[in-house]
């Protein structure tokens, strides 16, 4: 839920960068709500406020979309995709001396939203639409390039690169063989 109100905060942002942002089925007056949001943010991380009666709102229109098996599934399968190239990725990454890896980040799974971000600390977001294919196809790479955001962004902050820069970046890194080959299995 928290990332799917950081998606209405951000839609303005997160729509220069994803061609393809899914936003769930909710009513007009609540869309337009979440969506105002956005006037109150003007931050790119961390949590964000939600007036009470707005959170209920969306708990009983959320509470009626969600379709817990399916995310299940969706989850699961890609938790066994990934567990198939984890240690080679962080092994490559090793290698390309970006900057050092965590023990652990966190991944969480949502319908919604652009196809991934990272937030604060080791913490990721991917979607996982089961009516977009590529959405489960490319998970794993999703996964890795929002891993390597968090690696580089100190680095990316201390140069004051743009948005679009940091995606070149990371593009640029994710592209080289050794990590390409992960995802052309």
């Amino acid at each position: 839920m928290e990332g799917i109100i950081w998606t209405f905060a951000h839609l303005p942002k997160i729509r220069k960068m994803s061609s393809d942002v899914i936003l769930p089925p909710f009513s007009r007056s609540l869309s337009r709500r979440l969506l105002a949001l956005h006037s109150m943010r003007s931050r790119w991380e961390g949590r964000i406020l939600v007036p009470a009666e707005m959170k209920r709102a969306f708990v009983k229109e959320f509470s009626g979309i969600c379709r817990v098996n399916e995310y299940r599934k969706n989850v699961k399968s890609v938790r066994r995709q990934w567990r198939l190239i984890e240690r080679e990725f962080f092994k490559q990454v090793r290698l390309l001396s970006i900057a050092p890896a965590a023990k652990t980040y966190r991944c969480y799974v949502t319908f919604y939203g652009g196809g991934g971000s990272f937030g604060r600390k080791r913490e990721i977001y991917v979607r996982l639409n089961p009516s977009i294919p590529n959405d489960l196809r490319y998970a794993n790479y999703t996964i890795a390039h929002e891993i390597i955001h968090l690696l580089v962004e100190p680095t990316a902050r201390k140069k004051n690169l743009s948005p679009l820069a940091r995606e070149h970046l990371v593009d640029g890194i994710i592209e080289r063989p050794p990590l390409r080959r992960l995802f052309t299995k």
